[in-house]
């Protein structure tokens, strides 16, 4: 199911790309974007605030929030805490990490081990996931699993996003105050991305 959901999420991709060529950037940085204090230190933990934010503009009805710039994932929880409380006000809510090279999702399963094809493939061939958990506005945390492909690589990187397990999703009733993320090995990061897409985009 993640194979063809990953599949149908990289044409609506390559579609939204081809419009873009003619509108402005569906994601637009804040004036406000300082990349050397994007991570700083606080009670043991890194915080990165949101530096972009952009709602959804017709015709498309899916965004992104960018809750990070470049960061480097590792076994120290890092806290990234978005400017806005996120909202799951679309079909599916997901986070997105995308990848510095040499970290690649693998999407053509050419890694090993039980995450094959699942996750991040590092650059010994191995595929690990980060720990992931989305906390809303009463302290609710939400464990987030592998979820495909958001915008393949093809072996430079890619966007790949994280999910509630299926049947599971964000409830609506609330605001989403923070995202957690752990590595079991160290992943470079350009960007973390509060994803939110509509049905209605898809081809």
């Amino acid at each position: 199911m993640f194979q063809i959901i990953s599949i149908r999420r990289f044409f609506v991709t390559s579609f939204c790309a081809a419009v873009l060529l003619i509108q402005s950037s569906c994601i637009k940085d804040s004036p406000r974007v300082n990349n050397s204090n994007v991570v700083s230190t606080v009670n043991n933990s890194n915080a990165v605030e949101a530096t972009q934010h952009q709602g959804p503009q017709p015709p498309f009805h899916s965004y992104q929030v960018k809750i990070s710039g470049p960061v480097t994932l590792d076994e120290t929880w890092i806290e990234l805490h978005p400017e806005t409380y996120l909202k799951a006000d679309n079909d599916l809510q997901e986070v997105g990490l995308e990848l510095e090279q040499p970290f690649n999702d693998d999407f053509f399963s050419k890694g090993k081990g039980p995450n094959k094809g699942k996750g991040i493939l590092m650059p010994d061939g191995d595929v690990i996931n980060p720990e992931i958990e989305v906390v809303d506005q009463d302290g609710n945390v939400f464990d987030l699993v592998y979820g495909g492909g958001h915008i393949p690589g093809n072996g430079k990187g890619g966007t790949i996003i994280y999910n509630p397990p299926y049947p599971q999703e964000f409830p609506r009733d609330r605001e989403y105050k923070t995202v957690r993320i752990r590595s079991p090995r160290p992943i470079k990061c350009k960007a973390v991305y509060w994803v939110s897409e509509s049905v209605k985009d898809w081809p």
